[in-house]
């Protein structure tokens, strides 16, 4: 049995702040829990005591309706607030801007490999100055283990702004963690198993 967990949440009037802090009750309702302690409060999952995956996906996902006819900006992120482990989070972030298009879409995932039993991850809102009026529509969070032998973590502090209309390469990455037959040189990953299944 896959050990899964998955909150999920509906209308509120929430409003994240200028700075990253937890929602208190964005994911209110258990849709699934094998073995994971959580808190509504906080957005805060622990992992087990005992019998880890060898790592662990985390995802938080949620649409918000904005009232104010002006933009609204919200950003994401996991933070690892207590315990060990090769940890990383995506930042992201959404964007509306009047009642014509009044609708922020924020998904947002974190990775840790090798964590300590009992660590807590939670998941983190902000927003810029433009304050919405409103609330989510829907929203969900869910943590999946992965049992593998071999794991690959980079990331990059870059803070270029590439745009335009055709896609651009973000440079800069280094490792977290890079266990064997995977490897980066000048941002390009390698692969050297032989009759492996990789998931990038």
């Amino acid at each position: 049995m896959a050990v899964l967990g998955k909150w999920t949440g509906g209308i509120t009037t929430l409003v994240p702040g200028t700075t990253f802090a937890a929602p208190n009750g964005l994911f209110a309702t258990e849709v699934r829990n094998n073995g994971y302690a959580y808190s509504s409060t906080t957005s805060t999952v622990t992992l087990p005591s005992s019998n880890l995956a060898n790592g662990y996906v985390f995802y938080a996902l949620f649409e918000y309706e904005d009232s104010s006819n002006g933009r609204f900006n919200p950003s994401t992120r996991f933070i690892q607030s207590s315990g060990t482990g090769d940890f990383v989070s995506a930042q992201t972030s959404g964007y509306n801007r009047d009642t014509s298009e009044d609708r922020s879409y924020c998904c947002c995932w974190s990775f840790v490999h090798n964590p300590s039993e009992d660590s807590t991850y939670q998941f983190q809102w902000k927003r810029d100055t433009d304050e919405p009026t409103g609330g989510t529509i829907r929203s969900t969070l869910g943590v999946i283990p992965f049992y593998y032998s071999s794991v690959g973590i980079f990331q990059s502090n870059s803070t270029a702004r590439p745009g335009g209309t055709t896609p651009s390469r973000i440079d800069g990455f280094s490792e977290v963690y890079s266990g064997d037959n995977i490897s980066m040189t000048s941002n390009q990953v390698t692969v050297s198993g032989t009759n492996k299944n990789y998931l990038c």
